[in-house]
């Protein structure tokens, strides 16, 4: 009986070494994700502005058409490849649930009312933040633009706190030094104070992206 017991231990150790290594493997996968999205980010306004130099630039619909269709394909596969209960625990409980084991039920389970209606609020949101900027790039420099869609990361925390959330002070300090940074990047073509009507459109898809 106490040999049975210790063999029960070892193997709860073991797997508990396995989740924690499991863990960390995911974090650190997650980081380098988030390091991609963050290079790509940064690198959304430099690709802009090569094509809004162009002599005969795309108009703002055809932009927000052509970056709308490749995001939504982007998604397509994530809603297809829907993950089915992988194990019988997983399958029985969702035979309690009433729910159907197939992979067109699998993908219809990500179909609800809140997700949904969540999408829609995301998708409006993303309209207004691209389809203002594009429109304000046609009456303001780039370098400008530039500038001024990035002072999201002020407005961020801003609206946070007006929802009642609580900023740490580091996030206020990381802010202020990633504004200079903009500053020097965008030539210093934010620092004048007088705003053109396609400055106000720019800060305004700063504000949608922000909330």
């Amino acid at each position: 009986h106490g040999g049975a017991n210790d063999i029960i231990t070892s193997n709860d150790n073991n797997n508990n070494k396995d989740d924690d290594d499991n863990t960390k493997d995911l974090a650190v996968q997650g980081r380098f994700l988030l390091c991609m999205v963050a290079l790509l980010y940064g690198t959304l306004n430099v690709s802009l502005r090569l094509v809004y130099q162009l002599p005969i630039p795309p108009s703002a619909a055809a932009m927000s058409a052509t970056r709308g269709w490749i995001a939504s394909v982007c998604f397509l596969p994530l809603l297809f490849l829907a993950k089915k209960p992988s194990t019988q625990q997983d399958q029985e409980q969702q035979q309690q649930q009433g729910q159907s084991q197939s992979p067109s039920n699998s993908f219809l389970q990500w179909i609800s009312t809140p997700l949904l209606l969540a999408g829609l609020e995301l998708a409006v949101w993303n309209a207004l933040a691209q389809g203002l900027l594009n429109v304000g790039l046609l009456s303001t420099s780039s370098a400008r633009a530039s500038f001024l869609t990035q002072t999201s990361v002020l407005l961020t925390p801003l609206i946070s706190i007006l929802a009642g959330q609580s900023i740490a002070k580091g996030t206020w300090i990381a802010c202020g030094i990633a504004l200079m940074g903009l500053v020097l990047l965008s030539g210093g073509g934010g620092l004048v104070l007088a705003f053109s009507t396609g400055d106000l459109l720019v800060l305004g898809g700063a504000l949608a992206w922000s909330c």
